[in-house]
């Protein structure tokens, strides 16, 4: 039945020929932040997760999920709330493809592009539902592997999807649901869609990654690494 509903959202899914779906974010408390050096900078993210929009963006060949600051002018709290909430660089990738793309600008490494393979998660439909948005949407639950230098960590990820809105997509291109996922929830960062355009008419902004400087998450830990060996010697 799974399959089923899923083989039927995706054929659905050609009839949106494009979509800009807005978000806004929320950061909640966390214990592993609630004391030592990183307290008051969490504080400060919380305090200004909700001046930052996000847009999910996409048209008939290619999906981006980036950023836009309320703001004018950038602030401390703004770029710490995006850092903390891991969407601090715009996501991108060509639908006919199973690769994700990253641009980075970073002081030390420059800017480059890296790119990975689609995650494809093993999600739990469960029965709840709720209105967002004005949509009736389901929940489903999974977990997501993340390792970085830090180690390995297990993170429980709750998402909202809206089978009326026949896109398998949402925050942080998290996929593989029979619906648009209208409210994502990871650990402690919650993104819950505010406005939802189907087929707009004006052109939608795609934020295209730089392929001329791809990496690979291996190839940018080596130079760190690498730069990290070089200031000790």
């Amino acid at each position: 039945m799974k399959l089923l509903i899923f083989l039927i959202s995706l054929s659905s899914f050609s009839q949106i020929k494009n979509a800009s779906i807005d978000y806004i974010l929320t950061i909640g408390e966390d214990d592993l932040y609630s004391n030592g050096d990183l307290k008051v900078a969490y504080k400060n993210a919380a305090e200004y997760a909700n001046q930052i929009n996000f847009k999910l963006n996409l048209n008939e060949k290619e999906i981006c999920f980036f950023s836009e600051n309320k703001l004018e002018n950038s602030d401390s709290g703004v770029e710490l709330a995006k850092i903390f909430s891991g969407s601090k660089n715009p996501f991108y990738m060509l639908l006919n493809t199973n690769k994700i793309y990253q641009s980075f600008d970073d002081l030390i490494l420059g800017k480059y592009t890296v790119e990975k393979q689609i995650s494809k998660y093993e999600w739990k439909l469960e029965n709840e539902s709720k209105i967002i948005s004005g949509f009736k949407c389901f929940k489903a639950v999974t977990t997501d592997v993340v390792q970085n230098r830090s180690g390995k960590f297990n993170f429980l990820v709750t998402a909202w999807y809206c089978p009326e809105i026949p896109i398998p997509y949402g925050p942080l291109l998290y996929n593989g649901l029979p619906g648009l996922i209208l409210e994502l929830n990871r650990r402690n960062v919650v993104y819950g869609a505010t406005k939802i355009d189907l087929n707009p008419k004006e052109i939608l902004t795609i934020l295209k990654p730089d392929l001329s400087i791809i990496k690979t998450e291996e190839e940018i830990t080596k130079m760190r690494e690498d730069y990290i060996n070089s200031i000790k010697n």
